[in-house]
């Protein structure tokens, strides 16, 4: 999902990028690939003076309407209250935060910020704004209004408090507050050190809005037509139709190409590929790698696809009594044919998760296999475990939605594997925008009862820090309504890696620990551990300069222009 993105939370980019990559900023740790332990945090090298935005590919023609399908609509696009990685992709559209992400890097660079140092202990970040930003509305984006948008989320008491903020809060939780040092600089200070800070603070959710705007509208219309400062700005939103944004001529950086950007709500794959097809959408976002063929066979698209920041995984509800014997989770893990899922239905767009981890990448171990097919190994563990003739289960399934990639195929797949082990799984669908909602209330228990044994989800990011989407997802703290662990997975050996990784800047050894959470997991099997896919989606012959980025909720369109 995250994209998805949420405790109530939340949080298929694209094409060839030929825009320059912007000057180097801060990137965290993680990010940078550095192995050199740093003295303290890593703050920005970019110079003192105002690093130049990133330079938009230039096109042949300025002008025209650029409609785009998206897979879901949004619920709300107040960036505070952002649920899904398709809301996320079109608050980067209207949007910035203090540091950014561009082009096809995921490094941190400045955006509403040019400089960030943090002190000698990590505690504090001194922030250096950009001079001379104005919101769409043409009031400034100054010292003053950044710290009124902190303090809105912060402060319970602010007049425009408008809790809970779902993962806003569980990620940053560690701002103790936000002071202005002078019109153009900020200081802010953590309560503890926090080797995530600077990558989290890349999620949209942090992108500030006019005050101004958000006084005269009023809370629930700044949800609806936000006043931000991003290229483009959202001049009306018909829910379930359609959302259109302008193009921003006051933008601080370089303008878009296009007059006019309209996103449409298309949730089928199918049905987004045939506008595509019939001219009525021009780019789609989110495809399902099934219709890879049909795109490719077909003269008047593209393929646009990238590998993703993404990994899908189906949860294991520890309240019902069969989940609660590892041996029982484990066995489901040898039961599913992931080699099937990935090559048949997902036609190789996709790579195996060794765990929760993402394979070759930081923080995993690579000693780690995934669990292979071994449907009879996973049946003699259930008759071992006490299920001789299987058990029946209810099996949650979105229709759709971020980053969940053709999830009525695949669990109609792992449906088969799992009957074929005496396993009944009785499959629930649910629309996406509801499903995320009732996860991040109750997770996968109803009326403080197990209700679903299994359930599917995915989890977009921003960067491969698997602090990222370990520790909204399987802490002990971020059980549902807390954030997002919908399986009330507990490990306590877990709790204290994830603790001590987050406090640790050492590249090398926050690494290690990551690794060590990675062993216990793949042992105490919270998930059937499944795979990580590529961005895709498609477009027109007739558009160019899409920017595809690994991260799944960052599309930035104001390169983007089109040939006819």
């Amino acid at each position: 999902m995250f994209g998805l993105v949420g405790a109530g939370v939340t949080g298929a980019l694209l094409g060839a990028c030929t825009t320059p990559t912007p000057a180097a900023g801060p990137t965290s740790a993680v990010a940078t690939g550095a192995t050199a332990a740093p003295a303290k945090p890593a703050g920005t090298t970019a110079p003192a003076a105002p690093a130049a935005a990133p330079t938009a590919a230039a096109g042949p023609r300025s002008g025209g309407t650029l409609v785009a399908g998206w897979e879901e609509d949004a619920a709300n696009l107040d960036p505070t209250k952002l649920l899904c990685a398709h809301e996320s992709r079109i608050a980067e559209l209207y949007s910035d935060t203090l540091w950014e992400q561009f082009g096809d890097s995921t490094d941190a660079a400045p955006g509403l910020a040019t400089k960030w140092e943090p002190s000698a202990d990590g505690l504090t970040w001194n922030i250096t704004l950009r001079p001379n930003v104005k919101f769409q509305d043409g009031t400034p984006a100054d010292a003053d209004a950044i710290k009124w948008n902190f303090d809105r989320w912060l402060d319970p008491n602010h007049p425009f408090y408008d809790g809970p903020y779902g993962l806003l809060s569980y990620y940053l939780g560690a701002i103790q507050g936000v002071e202005k040092t002078t019109d153009t600089s900020l200081r802010i200070t953590l309560s503890k050190l926090d080797a995530t800070f600077t990558s989290n603070m890349l999620v949209p959710y942090t992108a500030p809005v006019s005050p101004t705007s958000v006084q005269k509208m009023g809370k629930q219309q700044a949800g609806i037509t936000p006043v931000a400062t991003g290229a483009y700005q959202v001049t009306e939103w018909q829910k379930g139709v359609r959302i259109v944004l302008k193009r921003n001529d006051a933008f601080w950086g370089d303008k878009g190409h296009l007059d006019q950007i309209i996103i449409k709500p298309i949730v089928e794959n199918a049905q987004r590929l045939s506008q595509l097809q019939s001219g009525d959408a021009d780019l789609v976002v989110a495809m399902s790698p099934e219709f890879i063929p049909a795109i490719q066979s077909d003269p008047k698209l593209q393929l646009l696809q990238s590998p993703g920041m993404h990994i899908w995984w189906i949860v294991l509800n520890m309240h019902e009594e069969p989940m609660k014997k590892k041996e029982v989770r484990q066995a489901l893990n040898y039961a599913v044919n992931k080699e099937a899922i990935v090559n048949q239905i997902l036609r190789g767009a996709a790579v195996i998760t060794p765990g929760p981890m993402l394979p070759n990448s930081y923080g995993t171990d690579p000693s780690i296999k995934p669990y292979p097919y071994d449907p009879k190994k996973a049946k003699d563990m259930l008759a071992a475990a006490g299920y001789p003739n299987g058990f029946t289960t209810k099996f949650w399934v979105p229709e759709s939605g971020s980053g969940m990639i053709a999830p009525k195929e695949i669990a109609q797949v792992v449906q088969a594997n799992l009957k074929d082990i005496g396993v009944q799984a009785d499959i629930v669908t649910q629309e996406w925008t509801s499903y995320v909602h009732d996860w991040g209330q109750t997770g996968l228990d109803k009326d403080g009862k197990p209700f679903y044994g299994m359930a599917e989800m995915s989890w977009n990011f921003t960067a491969a820090d698997p602090a990222f989407w370990l520790n909204p997802n399987v802490r002990t703290d971020a059980q549902a309504p807390k954030a997002f662990n919908g399986s009330f997975y507990s490990n306590a050996q877990v709790d204290d890696l994830l603790t001590k990784a987050n406090a640790t800047i050492d590249r090398d050894a926050r690494g290690l620990l990551f690794q060590q959470a990675q062993k216990i997991m793949v042992d105490d099997c919270p998930w059937i551990f499944t795979f990580s896919a590529n961005n895709i989606a498609a477009a027109s012959q007739r558009v160019k300069g899409v920017v595809l980025n690994p991260n799944p909720s960052l599309i930035r369109l104001n390169t983007a222009y089109l040939t006819t």
